[in-house]
């Protein structure tokens, strides 16, 4: 599959166009966007297995989201029941479980490196603060190991890992959804796609972050409204790269 490069400005406008495929049915986008969240929220208050099941279906329900967003663009008529479209179609269906197995999988080794190369540096800073307690010598506490080398390099390898995980998950739903990817190749389309129009991504991550700033202002009712724009814009995204 060929990748087109999109110069910065794109990243403006998948947003517009994201906006406005939300206008053009704003009401059903809106109760979709209610559905799913509540969805969510319901698993999530389950003990232990509540937060995994939530990462599995909001997949796909994700899937459902650019399944509906296809269905539109074609012309076809859309319903709320779309959310959970892949349950109809195994062949849809497993390679999105394997996605969430493998983006949990991606989550408990970012954790992981995280506890290793920061988190044991920030216990002995901790243990320092204990010997400059009362009783022990203050001259002990260095404070200054905050802002060692070895504990900057392990923030910047993780922060580099999570942004290299998130690259390649931006794109490997609707990859997956829309034109049968394997979740493997998906991962690696997004993950190049992501790479060859970082200028465009650059500006799509910041307009998005002032906006939910914005959205926020109004007790965070603006995110409901954000949150179905910006999976339109990605949707729009995804077209620009991979269907041109």
């Amino acid at each position: 599959m060929n990748i087109s490069h999109a110069n910065a400005a794109a990243g403006v406008d998948w947003f517009v166009c994201g906006w406005r495929r939300f206008k053009e049915n704003w009401t059903f986008w809106l109760v979709m966007i209610v559905v799913m969240m509540a969805v969510l929220l319901v698993l999530s208050l389950v003990p232990l297995l509540g937060a995994v099941a939530a990462g599995f279906l909001g997949l796909v329900m994700l899937g459902g989201v650019f399944r509906a967003a296809r269905t539109e663009e074609e012309g076809g008529s859309v319903q709320v029941g779309i959310l959970f479209w892949a349950f109809q179609d195994q062949e849809k269906l497993r390679p999105l479980l394997i996605l969430g197995l493998l983006q949990m999988l991606s989550q408990m080794l970012i954790g992981a490196m995280a506890v290793a190369l920061v988190g044991s540096r920030l216990s002995q800073v901790a243990t320092l603060g204990q010997i400059g307690s009362p009783g022990f010598p203050a001259a002990a506490m260095d404070f200054s190991q905050l802002f060692s080398p070895g504990l900057l390099l392990g923030f910047l390898m993780v922060v580099a890992l999570g942004t290299l995980v998130s690259m390649a998950f931006v794109f490997a739903v609707p990859l997956v959804v829309l034109d049968g990817q394997r979740p493997v190749d998906a991962l690696k389309l997004s993950l190049a796609g992501c790479w060859q129009n970082l200028g465009a991504l650059a500006v799509f991550g910041l307009i998005y972050i002032l906006a939910t700033v914005v959205a926020a202002i109004p007790f965070g009712l603006g995110l409901l409204i954000l949150l179905p724009v910006t999976l339109l814009a990605l949707y729009c995204a995804y077209q620009d790269l991979y269907r041109r």
